[in-house]
């Protein structure tokens, strides 16, 4: 599993762990039967673990789930990268503002 994933489906959607795992395992683009072997769980648990996820951040299928995902982590990129640019950006003011005097 990629770390960077499930943590990020833990912090935004504030989700529970099994959630978070099988949320990652789809994300992989594992079938349900798939993660029950990975996960070592019944079909049925993880079946459970997937309506749960889709019902707390209101998706309704594994199509909705991944464009919420998608779409998510590129606000939160977007987000940093702005920030990253305000901040160089009054980096460089405060040089110039420095220089003029």
């Amino acid at each position: 599993m990629k770390e960077k994933n499930y943590q990020f489906l833990k912090q935004y959607f504030q989700i529970t762990e099994c959630q978070a795992i099988v949320g990652e395992l789809i994300i992989e683009g594992k079938s349900n039967q798939q993660i029950s072997v990975i996960l070592n769980k019944s079909y049925h648990t993880i079946v459970t673990h997937r309506k749960n996820l889709f019902r707390k951040i209101e998706v309704k299928n594994t199509r909705q789930f991944m464009a919420k995902f998608l779409d998510k982590k590129n606000e939160i990129e977007t987000n940093i990268i702005e920030e990253m640019i305000l901040k160089k950006a009054q980096e460089l003011f405060e040089a110039k503002m420095k220089e003029t005097k």
